[in-house]
């Protein structure tokens, strides 16, 4: 679904860049309009975005994301501030609080723009995403918003020059900041995973390790920092620890959270995306909590791809510490890839399970 939004927001954004660059606003200039996409993912559409565009500018924090758009010869950032644009794309995403952030900010980078009506703000959304609750939200900026729908999915138009209640953009970015959660005590912030409580499988796995974790260890899929905060808090036989992350926001929270903690361990970050990248080898310890919110055969597709790279990383002698959803199919790959595998854990929808030893 996300596929299918992106290509009918880059569509319609080459419709208005197209249009914008005949403007005597912008012809007079001999210019096209510059673009900047908020949440872009590759799509065939985008490269025909860019060829309408003087400059395009995807913002991206995902890093699997990231490598995609870089093969195709993007230009990426993990935050744009150096405006103005003449178009803002913004592709929204599951977490209400963090889309509205980048709404907020995409109209931002309007501002100064020469182009006609003051520059385009276009946001698409899947209907069982939330188009129509964004579309109310938009509605506190601006009363002139044109709307259309295809595909199972809206699109929501607005110009610069239409914003007649500019201080809801503070609000907006104010609720998508990260902020500390006073019943964990860590940082976290809207997009991240399970970001304002911590999530079951997480602590079924934390109440089923053993007493005697030691040596180089490794999250994989670290989020907040949940669990690495709590492992290296309870076990002083760690003595060097990788947090690993495929989303860079996260992993700033990660890295906020652990530089708090009071430990002789040596800590380390890493903006990885596992199933393509190599990690830091030789673990003794890793943990993981894989993705369970994407369609069942590309999730247990990206658990597989996940638990192979952590065999990847692990000492021979290594332990993994694996916590999923019950109805997750991994025990054949994992007898394959560990001299031994045991549950230690079956119930409330989730398994934990540990595996010892790589395979050779």
């Amino acid at each position: 679904m996300m596929q299918r939004a992106a290509g009918l927001l880059y569509e319609r954004g080459v419709e208005i860049a197209s249009r914008m660059a005949e403007s005597p606003a912008l012809a007079g200039d001999g210019r096209k309009p510059r673009i900047a996409v908020i949440n872009g993912i590759q799509h065939p559409a985008l490269d025909l975005l860019a060829r309408q565009a003087g400059e395009l500018v995807v913002q991206q924090v995902r890093r699997d994301t990231c490598l995609e758009l870089q093969r195709a010869g993007h230009v990426i950032r993990r935050e744009i501030r150096e405006g103005p644009f003449d178009i803002v794309l913004v592709l929204t995403g599951r977490q209400r609080e963090q889309t509205m952030g980048w709404i907020a900010g995409g109209a931002r980078l309007l501002a100064g723009s020469t182009a006609p009506s003051g520059g385009v703000l276009l946001t698409c959304a899947a209907n069982d995403m939330g188009a129509r609750g964004y579309e109310k939200r938009l509605s506190q900026l601006s009363s002139e918003i044109s709307v259309s729908s295809k595909s199972k999915c809206r699109l929501a138009m607005l110009h610069g020059d239409s914003f007649e209640h500019p201080e809801a953009l503070d609000g907006w970015i104010a609720a998508a900041a990260p902020r500390l959660l006073p019943d964990t005590g860590l940082i976290s912030r809207p997009g991240v995973f399970s970001w304002d409580h911590p999530d079951t499988g997480s602590r079924l796995l934390l109440e089923h390790l053993p007493s005697d974790l030691a040596g180089r260890g490794m999250d994989l899929g670290c989020g907040n920092g949940y669990l690495s905060c709590h492992v290296l808090s309870r076990y002083a036989g760690l003595k060097e620890w990788h947090a690993v992350d495929v989303d860079a926001v996260a992993l700033d929270c990660a890295a906020q959270n652990l530089r708090a903690l009071k430990t002789a361990c040596s800590v380390h970050t890493h903006w990885i995306d596992a199933t393509r990248e190599n990690m830091p080898g030789g673990m003794d310890v890793i943990l993981l909590n894989p993705p369970f919110h994407k369609d069942k055969a590309d999730l247990v597709a990206l658990g597989q791809a996940m638990i192979m790279a952590a065999q990847r990383s692990m000492q021979p002698a290594g332990s993994l510490f694996l916590v999923a959803n019950r109805h997750l199919p991994y025990e054949l790959l994992l007898y394959q890839s560990f001299e031994q595998v045991r549950t230690l854990f079956d119930g409330d929808g989730f398994k934990v399970i540990r595996c010892d030893g790589v395979q050779k």
